[in-house]
């Protein structure tokens, strides 16, 4: 697996720690990120290594990206522009190529759910695809989770929910054209292009081969998932 030229240094970020780290499975970056440079699409040369603090959020989905082999790149963001189409505005990325982790739960107790990934630009099938592949009823047809429950179910801020580190025995749905979909690399356009999610918190954001999503245990691949969003 090819591995992008990294930069360490350290520097103290809140929970984000950045450090020298002599091995890495995957290539993993960050591009220091303000509102006020607003292009992330920066050389290897200005990368930095991020290592997350012990027992947060980050740390576990850098942790279950790295058991997985993947291939993937971080981003810090301001978070009061996580939200997919001010951050793809803000960071120089294009919605086309962000992903969205929706949380869903059944109308009626006892609550069921599930996480569903699609395109930013497509919105999941909640009534029907979402209702048959959670074995709810149309008088229990799921809707989104509160932020509250989202929460509560990933560990997770609403904002940065990911496929990468759901607590076992979260059911995992992705939509088939996620695994097509993504934009060129910035440090080395040659390798497969990648999707964004975030990164479990809203000051992260995870650039990832999509490949590596069908390889997360329990995930089922869906076709038709996702429906076009409204224009």
């Amino acid at each position: 697996m090819r591995h992008l030229s990294l930069l360490r240094r350290a520097v103290a970020h809140g929970g984000l720690r950045w450090q020298p780290r002599t091995s890495w499975t995957a290539a993993s970056t960050i591009t220091s990120n303000s509102r006020s440079s607003r292009s992330s699409r920066s050389s290897s040369s200005s990368s930095t290594t991020i290592v997350p603090e012990p027992g947060t959020i980050e740390e576990r989905v850098v942790a279950a990206l790295d058991a997985l082999g993947a291939r993937y790149t971080l981003e810090l963001c301001d978070e009061t522009l996580s939200d997919t189409r001010e951050w793809c505005e803000a960071y120089g990325h294009t919605v086309s190529s962000s992903t969205s982790c929706i949380t869903l739960a059944s109308k009626k107790e006892p609550k069921t759910y599930a996480c569903c990934l699609v395109m930013a630009d497509r919105r999941v099938d909640v009534n029907k695809k979402g209702r048959a592949l959670m074995g709810l009823s149309k008088k229990n047809r799921p809707s989104f989770a509160a932020a509250e429950e989202a929460t509560a179910l990933t560990g997770m801020i609403p904002g940065g929910v990911c496929p990468f580190g759901l607590p076992e025995g979260v059911p995992l749905f992705v939509d088939e054209a996620v695994l097509s979909s993504g934009e060129p690399w910035a440090a080395c356009p040659e390798l497969p292009p990648l999707v964004w999610t975030g990164g479990g918190s809203r000051r992260l954001k995870v650039g990832v081969d999509p490949e590596v999503l069908a390889r997360i245990p329990g995930v089922e691949i869906v076709e038709g998932l996702s429906t076009p969003a409204p224009t």
